[in-house]
């Protein structure tokens, strides 16, 4: 019988780290600074292949940040080319709206009322047919690569080359080898952004305190979201025989396959 990640690990073991306040902060800076926040996603890498391998203390220091970044552009980079479809799809279909009053002037500038008011209806329904197409395809294209994008960090994790981001056939046989596990991480993540969410939403109800704290909230949400994701994904990973790395010679095995 298949062993289950253990998803309240997932979500505890940021605080279980002597120094995690530290680290938290560091990362919600990082995070903060435009390219450098690569950074954090290369942070989030190195906790996969922490609890993948084994190691104690899954919350790794914040003193090798050139690592950091150079992994996580890699990944970034190809994250960011998977999801650009969703982006483009969503970005047609919002330009649409600003379209309409534009049509308006140009194609009925030179007509009488009632054939400028047919040739507006047909380009009120053209133009919400295009905004509802786009925004449907950029949707469900984001929940597929959504789904897809932990089986690539975990090829990454695992090869360290651009090129495997890409390898679909090793993507999609993790997943098939690890389903329950893989559907669990795919969860974690999304439980992990809705308990933001959720705690945001209340903060912000919070008079003057919601304001000051929105961003350093924001912030900290990001990067607790990188860590329960990179935990969970490491501990399917250990779980898996065809992925699991092999133990770092100064850190002890974890029991049970995980941190």
């Amino acid at each position: 019988m298949n062993k289950s990640i253990d998803l309240a690990k997932a979500f505890n073991h940021v605080f279980e780290d002597d120094d995690w306040l530290v680290k938290v902060m560091i990362g919600c800076l990082v995070c903060l600074v435009p390219i450098l926040g690569f950074a954090a996603v290369g942070y989030e890498l190195q906790v996969v292949r922490n609890v993948a391998k084994g190691q104690a203390r899954p919350m790794p220091s914040w003193d090798d940040l050139s690592t950091y970044f150079l992994n996580g552009l890699q990944l970034g980079i190809a994250r960011l080319v998977l999801v650009l479809p969703a982006i483009v799809g969503i970005f047609f279909a919002m330009a649409t709206l600003f379209l309409v009053p534009f049509s308006a002037i140009f194609l009925t500038s030179d007509l009488d009322s009632s054939a400028g008011e047919r040739i507006m209806g047909i380009v009120m329904v053209v133009c919400m047919l295009i905004f509802f197409a786009g925004l449907l395809f950029g949707m469900l294209y984001s929940l597929v690569i959504g789904f897809l994008l932990p089986a690539m960090t975990a090829n990454f994790a695992r090869r360290g080359t651009f090129a495997s981001c890409f390898a679909v056939r090793e993507i999609f046989d993790f997943i098939r080898r690890n389903s329950s596990n893989y559907l669990m991480v795919w969860l974690a993540g999304i439980l992990a952004g809705l308990i933001f969410a959720v705690v945001y939403m209340v903060v912000n109800f919070i008079p003057c305190l919601g304001a000051l704290l929105a961003i350093p909230l924001s912030l900290a949400g990001v990067f607790y979201i990188y860590m329960v994701n990179g935990h969970a994904l490491g501990q399917a990973i250990a779980l898996d025989p065809s992925m699991a790395l092999a133990p770092a010679p100064d850190q002890p095995a974890i029991a049970e396959g995980a941190t």
